[in-house]
């Protein structure tokens, strides 16, 4: 049973390996026929190939591999995302199955008890790992969401309409300062801090 306050890096006695997203946490056991998961938080998984399936356990989500790597976050209205790096991946919510290859993405709804699959769109679903936002024509409105998640702050836009702007940039292990800067000045907003949140403002793309 590991449980965490910042970002972990977890070896397994299989030689598969996790890393464990802050205040996540996880529990490991093992016996002749499989290994086995139960998942609280995000994580990326590096699983050793062997014969024993490795299962984890997410909420009401089975995730079962051979060996792969593939990223798993639950969301807070009770929905699981898993995106596959390599290898192939099977998707169990107790009714439907699916499988999942390298780029692609399961999104299984809580509510609705489905699974939704699709290619991966999100460049930065592994920011919070590798400590890099990528940014490519992005709209601003998507460009915020990835920043709320991985600096987890909030933002309020005045006025709504310079959410249609678009932006490129790349940044490593940076403050979040230092991008908001390069965004300001790359869209000609402004932005300030106020009221435990960035407030960010323009009439309209420069």
């Amino acid at each position: 049973h590991i449980s965490n306050e910042t970002v972990t890096k977890i070896d397994l006695p299989d030689s598969s390996r996790i890393y464990l997203n802050k205040q996540g946490i996880i529990s490991f056991s093992q016996n002749s026929k499989q290994r086995s998961i139960d998942l609280h938080g995000e994580a990326f998984f590096e699983i050793n190939r062997e014969q024993r399936p490795f299962i984890i356990n997410i909420q009401h989500v089975a995730i079962r591999v051979l060996g792969t790597s593939f990223n798993v976050k639950p969301s807070k209205e009770g929905d699981v995302i898993i995106t596959v790096v390599s290898g192939k991946v099977e998707v169990s919510n107790g009714s439907d199955r699916v499988y999942l290859e390298a780029d692609e993405v399961a999104m299984i709804n809580r509510s609705k008890n489905v699974i939704d699959k699709f290619a991966n769109s999100n460049p930065n679903f592994m920011s919070w790992k590798n400590q890099r936002l990528v940014f490519n024509n992005m709209e601003l409105k998507d460009v915020i969401h990835a920043l709320s998640e991985y600096y987890d702050i909030t933002f309020q836009i005045k006025p709504p309409g310079i959410l249609d702007c678009r932006f490129s940039g790349s940044f490593e292990k940076a403050r979040i300062e230092t991008v908001l800067e390069v965004l300001a000045y790359s869209l000609g907003i402004e932005y300030y801090y106020n009221n435990n949140q960035y407030i960010l403002s323009g009439e309209k793309c420069k």
